[in-house]
C-alpha cells in the first residue's frame, strides 16, 4: 500500500491594538486584532485560537496588587480572508464564550488567515499596562501573541496660597496648597512635599534663622 501523507500547515500569528495610538483611558473602550495565517502548504486542522479575557490583570490606582483589567468582552468578531473563505471553517461546536473569555478552533486552508477582533470596556480605577495575549496551537505547535495598551498621562495643576501677606513676630501663617488633575486620567503615586520646617528667614541681626518654631507646625489634608 502507498501511504498519502498531506502537506502539513504552517501558523503564523500576530496581534495588534486596534487603536494604534496603544493609549487608553479609564472606562473606554479598547479592541485588540488578531491574525492567524496558515503560511504552509497543507491545512492547518484543529487550529485553538484562544483570547481569555480573565487572564488579563494589572494595577488598580492605589493598590499594590493586580486586578482584572475587563469585566468581560463587550464584542468579538470573527472572519476569514482568502480567495474562497467557505474553505476555512470554525469546527462545529468549538466556540466558547463566557466567564474565561472567547476561543475556538478552526481547519484552515493554505494562504488563508482566520481575523479575531475582541474588545472590552476599561474598568475606571486603572492605571498600569493593559496587555492581552492570544494563545494558538495544533496538534504540532504553540505560540502566541500580544499587545498593550498603556495607560494616558494625567496633568496636575498646583497652586499655593497664604493667608497673610504681611506677617508680625509670633503669627500663626497658614499656608493652603491645591493639586488638581485637570485630566480624565489617573494620576497614580503622586508625591507631595512641602520642607516647612527648612524655611529660613532673615533674623533682627541679618542672620538667616528657620523661620517657624519648632513644634508649631501642623499639617492636614
Amino acid at each position: 500500500p502507498i501511504l498519502i501523507v498531506p502537506e502539513p500547515g504552517n501558523l503564523a500569528v500576530t496581534k495588534i491594538t486596534t487603536d494604534p495610538a496603544a493609549i487608553y483611558h479609564p472606562g473606554d473602550i479598547i479592541g485588540y486584532d488578531i491574525e492567524v495565517k496558515n503560511t504552509g502548504s497543507g491545512y492547518a486542522t484543529d487550529v485553538l485560537i484562544a483570547d481569555l479575557w480573565k487572564t488579563i490583570r494589572t494595577e488598580k490606582a492605589g493598590s499594590a496588587l493586580p486586578v482584572r483589567a475587563f469585566e468581560g468582552w463587550s464584542d468579538v468578531s470573527v472572519s476569514v480572508d482568502g480567495t474562497d473563505p467557505s474553505l476555512t471553517q470554525a469546527v462545529s461546536g468549538s466556540e466558547v464564550t463566557g466567564d474565561n473569555g472567547y476561543q475556538v478552533r478552526y481547519n484552515i486552508h493554505p494562504a488563508h488567515s482566520v481575523k479575531l477582533h475582541v474588545e472590552g470596556v476599561v474598568k475606571a480605577d486603572l492605571v498600569g499596562d493593559i496587555t492581552n495575549v492570544v494563545e494558538v496551537s495544533d496538534a504540532t505547535s504553540k505560540q502566541a501573541a500580544q499587545a498593550t495598551y498603556v495607560a494616558a498621562a494625567a496633568d496636575l495643576n498646583v497652586t499655593k496660597i497664604v493667608d497673610k501677606t504681611q506677617y508680625e513676630s509670633g503669627d500663626t501663617l497658614t499656608y493652603t496648597i491645591q493639586i488638581e488633575n485637570t485630566t480624565a486620567n489617573w494620576a497614580n503615586d503622586v508625591q507631595v512635599k512641602d520642607f516647612v520646617n527648612k524655611i529660613t528667614a532673615a533674623s533682627v541681626t541679618g542672620a538667616d534663622v528657620i523661620a517657624f518654631e519648632s513644634g508649631t507646625i501642623y499639617m492636614n489634608a
